[in-house]
């Protein structure tokens, strides 16, 4: 790929970020790709980007600073003007406080709707960040989750009022859509048409073991404190105490070596607790996205659980991520900046 420069960035391209944090190096492997975080080019040397704070406006050079490297697309097919993009990218930048964006609810996402590959530290490392990214949901107050590709690919898709513009990304689902793999019981709806949503991933399996009763009167004996569970191992009790970026060094490490696999330890994955992390996720989630339904929210536990899985299958499956907009094939990858 070419080398540039920062000066030759137009408006409306789009700059992924790789970044060499443990959570950017996470991010990169749950996605399947080398870039962790996007940004939109407005022109003047500026890029809005979604963060912490919200939507906010930096110059290219204080927005890249931290990268070991950026990747430059823009679309294959000139549409003759970008002003559209860069509209909707201030529009969302005048209204930015109304959001929020960290990269642990991108990573509890990328955690729940792909396929991935397992070890002794991946059940740990998901029930803390799961854990974690549900709190800070619950702290964010009125703002609504936005994460950074999201952003970048809505810049797009709302460019202008009508369907199929010149400005419209494809992003392509999986192969094997979740939809598929949705048995529906008791409650769980089929996942969104164009979900991206992998049918082998732990939202797929959550909302199917939601439909079991016998599964779900498990899970809130245990909950419950009704029934008493297992005793950790040595090992175990290690992991619990160990920080995310702990247990993701420990993961990462472990997945690069050559390793055969262990159906026994995929099952063990597939457990109460990890559904109860899942689902106090999915009810955070719930409460700052579906606000205005809240008072009518299912109040018995039995039906909540369906309920808020269901609606974050709904809304996470068209969720675009920075590796959905590195394979798109409406953009090139124009040149990168280390």
């Amino acid at each position: 790929m070419n080398t540039m420069g920062m000066q030759e960035i137009s408006a409306g391209d789009i700059i992924l970020y790789h970044g060499n944090s443990l959570l950017a190096n996470l991010i990169q492997f749950f996605d399947g790709t080398e870039v962790n975080h996007a940004s939109v080019c407005i022109g003047d040397g500026k890029v809005v980007e979604a963060v912490g704070a919200g939507i906010k406006c930096k110059t290219i050079g204080d927005s890249i600073h931290d990268a070991e490297y950026v990747i430059v697309r823009r679309m294959k097919t000139d549409p003759g003007t970008m002003q559209p993009v860069v509209d909707k990218a201030n529009w969302y930048l005048q209204i930015g406080n109304r959001y929020g964006y960290e990269q642990l609810v991108l990573l509890a996402i990328l955690g729940l709707t792909r396929k991935l590959q397992v070890n002794n530290y991946l059940s740990w490392l998901l029930r803390k960040i799961f854990d974690r990214a549900a709190a800070i949901l619950m702290k964010q107050g009125d703002r609504q989750p936005l994460i950074c590709s999201e952003f970048v690919y809505r810049c797009y898709d709302e460019a202008l009022p009508v369907a199929h513009d010149p400005y419209c990304l494809d992003i392509a689902p999986f192969p094997g859509l979740a939809r598929d793999a949705i048995q529906g019981a008791r409650g769980s709806k089929k996942a969104p048409e164009s979900s991206n949503i992998h049918r082998d991933s732990l939202l797929v399996w959550a909302c199917n073991v939601a439909g079991s009763r016998s599964f779900l009167s498990d899970f809130l004996s245990q909950s419950s404190g009704k029934r008493s569970q297992r005793a950790l191992s040595a090992e175990e009790k290690r992991m619990a105490k160990m920080s995310i970026d702990d247990l993701a060094s420990n993961y990462l490490k472990e997945v690069r070596k050559p390793k055969t696999r262990s159906l026994e330890l995929e099952a063990s994955l597939r457990s109460p607790q990890l559904l109860k992390s899942i689902y106090e996720f999915s009810k955070s989630f719930y409460a700052v996205t579906a606000a205005a339904n809240t008072a009518t929210a299912p109040r018995s536990l039995e039906k909540d659980i369906p309920s808020v899985l269901d609606h974050l299958l709904k809304t996470v499956g068209d969720f675009v991520t920075p590796g959905d907009l590195y394979k798109c094939d409406n953009l090139s990858s124009i040149g990168r900046i280390s």
